[in-house]
């Protein structure tokens, strides 16, 4: 079956959008993080245990796992498709289907409210750096005992074999998020002991502290690391920062200041293979324009326009046209697809609860069409809150 799906996603794209997925598959493969076991248009049968291994031993090379046995798979995970052209780094998305395997595993993540906290923390900042890391969840090292399950991937044509933990499992934020704070406990330490050399300049250098104390408080204390540190950039004496799964924000009461924390944190993440993505780097104070239109920013899900230090509920879906059949599925796509998390508008967000209610209350069926006059209700409702997202980008909304 995944390898169905496999085959399915690619059987109508041609030309520049398969040049696309080939770049995306690429992209995850030049850096390490998984490599194509077998082409599935050759031979549909599993890999054998040979194949297994000559991928097993180049992925797990330089990892404790090297010199191992290939783990051999006993599932297949399915993906598909997704394409943004117009989107910086990744114009096409490979979307990993493990609802199968998050039967097994607890979920992580972060609750809403602190989906909240961050955005009001971040609010409270007059200048900021945000920052992505790069492919965050493909840099988490999978257990081997997981492998046979989550590892072996259909993607297009490839049965693909992954030795890093899978996006899109439930287990990958706890893991991502138990590194990040690791690590920023670390920023955190070294900036206090700047503080106590100097607490009254804005940063030290790594040459006037005591490598013993250095080493202390490094997270895999070495010469090597102490090295790293040392060709880098001064240490802040009052770091100010914030973090969400993958995104990290620098702050400051100036820009100087938040550019020196963005600098200091950003590199010591890269020094834990987290890499911040350069494109998607952003600047709260820098306002960007492309014929004569100002260019939105995205902070956390929101648009932002940096010319009014406004926020903007963002809308994914587009009214319906002409429509002549709705299913309960569709309507609920709909419906969902206004993030409004903060309730800048939340009369918008509580109308199509009411909505939503109706149709659950009248239609059983996911695939059962709703009636007429509900289908009225919920174009009517995308179309107003899509008017409502187009005028509310001419006057800033929450400052």
């Amino acid at each position: 079956m995944a390898r169905k799906r496999g085959l399915a996603s690619i059987k109508a794209i041609t030309g520049e959008r398969m040049e696309m997925f080939h770049r995306a598959l690429d992209g995850y493969i030049s850096k390490g993080f998984c490599a194509i076991v077998k082409d599935n248009r050759l031979d549909p049968s599993k890999p054998e245990a040979s194949t297994c291994q000559s991928v097993w031993e180049k992925l797990s090379k330089g990892t404790p796992y090297q010199g191992s046995l290939a783990p051999l798979p006993e599932h297949f995970t399915a993906s598909h498709l997704v394409y943004r052209d117009q989107h910086p780094t990744t114009p096409c998305r490979i979307v990993l289907d493990y609802r199968e395997a998050n039967l097994y595993s607890l979920r992580g993540g972060y609750p809403q409210n602190s989906l909240h906290g961050t955005l009001l923390l971040l609010r409270s900042s007059k200048y900021f750096v945000a920052g992505d890391l790069s492919k965050a969840f493909c840099r988490m090292q999978s257990s081997r005992a997981d492998v046979p399950y989550v590892g072996y991937t259909c993607i297009g044509p490839f049965t693909v074999l992954w030795s890093r933990v899978g996006f899109g499992t439930r287990a990958a934020p706890n893991m991502l998020d138990s590194v990040v704070d690791d690590t920023i406990d670390e920023i955190y330490d070294l900036s206090h002991l700047a503080a106590e050399i100097d607490g009254d300049t804005f940063e030290v250098a790594v040459k006037s502290i005591d490598p013993g104390r250095i080493k202390s408080v490094l997270l895999y204390p070495s010469e090597e690391g102490y090295d790293y540190l040392y060709d880098g950039p001064p240490i802040p004496s009052h770091v100010k920062m914030l973090k969400f799964v993958d995104d990290i924000y620098a702050l400051g009461s100036t820009v100087a200041e938040a550019q020196r924390n963005y600098r200091f944190v950003s590199y010591l993440l890269k020094g834990h293979d987290l890499p911040a993505e350069d494109l998607k780097k952003f600047e709260n104070w820098i306002c960007k324009s492309v014929a004569g239109i100002e260019t939105r920013g995205h902070l956390l899900g929101y648009d932002y326009l940096p010319s009014n230090d406004g926020l903007y509920p963002t809308m994914s879906a587009k009214p319906p046209e002409g429509l002549t059949y709705m299913s309960k599925r569709s309507s609920s796509s709909i419906l969902a697809s206004l993030y409004d998390p903060l309730g800048l508008i939340i009369e918008q967000d509580i109308r199509a609860r009411s909505i939503w209610r109706r149709i659950c209350q009248e239609i059983k069926e996911w695939d059962q069409m709703i009636p007429y006059q509900l289908q009225q209700r919920v174009v009517r409702w995308a179309s107003e809150t899509t008017q409502m997202h187009l005028r509310m980008l001419g006057a800033p909304i929450y400052d």
